[in-house]
This record gives structure tokens, sequence and C-alpha cells, in this order.
């Protein structure tokens, strides 16, 4: 409507009718118009700098994104690069790993020898010395007859000598002899052992356990029995049935308590738990 009366002032201006009044009403109305505009400007202004502060704060937070961001993928790659070496790290011990069990196996199998080594020197140590006795008494019959008092003994200390010179094929065929001609002589029992320990030496761990179970069963009052007990349970663990090694020791350990075998049996018991 203002728009209209002004524009009627105008025409009537233009035409020649205008009055004082119009004009001064017309002046009115356009300052008051001018006001709003440059008010309106005013606020444009005020909108316009709240809007770029606000892009200036936009912007501020965007580089701020954008260098967590580069932070975070500089992050990302640092990780990469030491999972990288955690992976090589990983691939090297496990190629550690695998010597290493190479290598334990090869220590494994370097004690079994010789911890075999040990107690064959270590019986061989404690049966020469039965074996000299036995050799002491043999001797000493021989002084008393002039010879050697029987074939008997002959043969016997003979196959001993043998098996202590490590001719065990020998010693064998020696001790198998003179049981086929002796089975029940005073000599017999040690024999007997003597056979077993004949295949035990040669590695025959099962015909080893074979002869020495002739000991405990043929000679059961021999003083030989616990120690045909002993090498019986170390052959069963030389071919890996540690049970039957197990109830063997512990037979050692209850029947003959105070003896040198039971202290090995309660040693190799210890070992294999």
């Amino acid at each position: 409507m203002k728009k209209a009366a002004l524009w009627g002032v105008i025409l009537l201006f233009i035409s020649g009718c205008a009055t004082s009044g119009d004009i001064d009403r017309l002046k009115t109305e356009a300052n008051v118009r001018i006001d709003g505009l440059e008010g309106k400007l005013h606020s444009m202004g005020s909108e316009m700098a709240k809007l770029q502060s606000e892009t200036g704060k936009l912007n501020e937070t965007m580089a701020g994104l954008r260098k967590s961001s580069a932070d975070l993928r500089a992050d990302l790659t640092e990780i990469r690069e030491q999972i990288q070496q955690i992976r090589g790290q990983i691939e090297s011990l496990q190629k550690n790993v695998a010597n290493i069990q190479g290598k334990t196996g090869e220590l494994k199998e370097l004690r079994e020898r010789i911890e075999n080594i040990n107690f064959k020197i270590n019986f061989i140590e404690k049966y020469l010395d039965i074996g000299k006795k036995e050799t002491a008494h043999l001797e000493n019959k021989s002084k008393q007859n002039g010879t050697v008092s029987t074939t008997k003994e002959s043969l016997y200390l003979a196959a001993l000598e043998k098996f202590k010179a490590g001719r065990y094929e020998e010693a064998l065929s020696e001790f198998q002899r003179f049981l086929e001609k002796y089975p029940k002589s005073d000599y017999s029992a040690n024999a007997q052992f003597w056979l077993g320990e004949c295949y035990y030496y040669t590695q025959q761990f099962e015909k080893a356990i074979l002869e020495y179970d002739k000991v405990v069963r043929d000679f059961p009052k021999s003083n030989k029995v616990p120690h045909a007990l002993l090498k019986q349970g170390l052959c069963f663990i030389r071919l890996g049935d540690n049970t039957s090694a197990r109830a063997v020791l512990q037979t050692i350990i209850k029947d003959f308590p105070n003896t040198n075998p039971a202290k090995i049996a309660r040693s190799k018991l210890l070992e294999m738990h």
C-alpha cells in the first residue's frame, strides 16, 4: 500500500499537481525506507561478520581435523612398520625354536648315549669286581689242587674273562655252553646273569629281558636277582616301556630295600617323573 501511495505522489509531482505536503510526505517515506534499508544492510553486515567468524572457526576445525588425520596416518604407518618388525622377530624366533628343537633331539640322543656309557662303565666296574672275586676264588681252588679244579670252573672262568674283555659275542656262546652242561651248578645263576649282560651290552634288550627273567625265575635265592631285576627295568626304559620299567623298579625297592640296585631304582624312578 505504501508503495502504491508513493507512486501516486510521484505521478502527481510529475503532472504538476503535487503540493508541498505531498513532497514532504514523500521525503519522509523515502527516509523511512532508506533507514529500513540501512538497518537491513547493517543486519546483513552483522550476519556476514558472524558467518565469516563461523567460517573461520570451521576452517580452524577442518585444519585441526586434517592435522589429526595426517597424524593418524603417520601413526598407522608406524604401527604397520612395528607389526612387520614383530612378524620378522616371530619368524626369527620360530627358526630359532626349530633349530633348538633339532639340537634338543641331538642333545637328548647324546645324553642317552652318555648315560648308557656311564651305566655300562658303572656296571662293568661293579661286575668286574664281582668277577674278580669269582676269579680269585677259582684261582685259590686251582692253587689248592695244582690246576683249575674242574672243567666246570674252567669253562665258566673262560666265559667270564671274555666278557670282561668286552668280547660279548664270544662270551655269550661260552655262557650258553656252560649253562647247557651245568644248568644247576654253583655258577649257573651267575652265568645266566652274565648271559643277559651280553645281550644288554649288544643292545638286544628284548633278549636280555628274557635272560634276566630266568635268573629271577630259576635262581630266586641268588644274590644276582636284584641286579637282574634292575637291568630288566633299564631294558624296558631303553625300549620306551616306562610302565613295565616302573613296575620292575618298584619291585626291587619293595623286595630288596637295602641293596645298591634299590638305590639305583629309586634314582631312575625320580628321573622318570
